[in-house]
């Protein structure tokens, strides 16, 4: 098996945008969307790349196995997309990329910034593997019309306030996850930030003091 790595130069648009498709179509489906055309995003590719977007395509016997995109905003270098084709996976194909990716930045700048969304929980593990740390980026919305229904969110917490994330249709947590969720959820209607601080407060305390946890 021949591994070898090309920049957006070396290929085709089109190519690129039948592997973007590949991942939007995984995303929509996990989130229950519609996905867009491979000619729509190839359009979307041809403008990406003139704007200064950089590619890294991983071909594997010459077949397009995956790719990953960089772009520069505000002077700060993101890995947006990255991808591995499902038959691919498990090959360390995504660390290869990610090295590529890293490379590239690391002759223009002194760190490497991703967004990952948080029903996303392997992506983020992945990411964490790779060495990366989370940060502080929190997103807002007031709703001022049709706020969401109960039943299409899940919550989180960030110090104790509550987060909202939407529910997909195809969801990757564990059943201690789910767990822990669903008693999130029930705690916050029943309490505040102030009371849940104080429990997390308490159980680390404990922890903290190697006494046993049910």
């Amino acid at each position: 098996m021949s591994i070898s790595i090309v920049d957006e130069s070396k290929i085709s648009a089109h190519t690129i945008a039948t592997l973007y498709y590949s991942f939007y179509r995984e995303l929509r489906d996990k989130q229950g969307l519609p996905c867009g055309s491979v000619e729509d995003y190839e359009k979307e590719i041809r403008e990406l790349i003139k704007g200064g977007n950089k590619f890294f395509i991983a071909l594997i016997d010459n077949d397009p196995a995956g790719f990953v995109r960089i772009s520069e905003r505000e002077g700060a270098y993101w890995i947006e997309e990255i991808f591995v084709k499902p038959k691919y996976r498990g090959q360390g194909l995504g660390r290869i990329l990610v090295e590529e990716a890293e490379k590239y930045i690391k002759e223009r700048d002194d760190a490497a910034y991703i967004m990952v969304l948080p029903q996303e929980l392997s992506t983020i593990k992945f990411w964490l593997h790779m060495g990366y740390k989370m940060l502080n980026t929190i997103e807002l919305v007031k709703y001022l019309n049709n706020p969401p229904k109960t039943e299409e969110t899940r919550m989180l917490e960030v110090f104790g306030f509550p987060l909202l994330i939407w529910r997909w249709e195809k969801e990757e947590y564990d059943e201690l996850e789910l767990e822990f969720l669903s008693v999130l959820k029930e705690f916050f209607y029943k309490y505040d930030r102030v009371v849940f601080l104080k429990v997390i407060i308490y159980a680390l305390k404990r922890a903290l003091k190697n006494e046993k946890m049910d």
